[in-house]
């Protein structure tokens, strides 16, 4: 029991340690460089599974210090209504818990639920999507991938 409970605390320690560290990764100015987006059907039936390469030099999403943050995104391509080219999302706070982000848009009542992953100076944040229309309904991610 005794050896139990230092093993405890320097678990617990290293945990605390890198939830801190994703607070402290995630500050900064991310420039959006690609978006994978893959949807699928009830069945299986694969709908959209593409990446698609940023062209849009001002798509950015910043995450400041204390928890607020302003994003411009657009990938640089029309792809039908609304134009992508360029959408000012507008100023957000946040809330970083390990590896769960939830935004919220200052215009928006609705929270969005962010998976955030960090892979070298590469920040992907990913979103589930459900849709449902009809008799058919849509299950799929939008990965979004920024660099400093």
């Amino acid at each position: 029991m005794k050896k139990l409970i230092p093993a405890l605390l320097i678990g617990a320690a290293a945990i605390a340690g890198c939830k801190k560290d994703d607070q402290s990764s995630i500050i900064g100015k991310w420039k959006l460089t690609k978006s994978e987006i893959a949807f699928a059907d009830q069945n299986g039936n694969v709908y959209k599974d593409t990446t698609i390469l940023n062209t849009n030099t001002a798509a950015y999403i910043q995450f400041n210090s204390n928890n607020t943050g302003n994003a411009n995104v657009g990938i640089g391509i029309s792809i039908g209504a609304p134009n992508l080219n360029d959408i000012n999302a507008g100023n957000f706070t946040y809330q970083l818990s390990g590896s769960a982000l939830t935004v919220n848009f200052a215009q928006s009542s609705t929270p969005v639920e962010e998976t955030v992953a960090f892979s070298g100076g590469e920040l992907a944040l990913t979103n589930k999507i459900h849709e449902s229309s009809g008799n058919v309904t849509l299950n799929g991610s939008i990965v979004a991938y920024y660099s400093k």
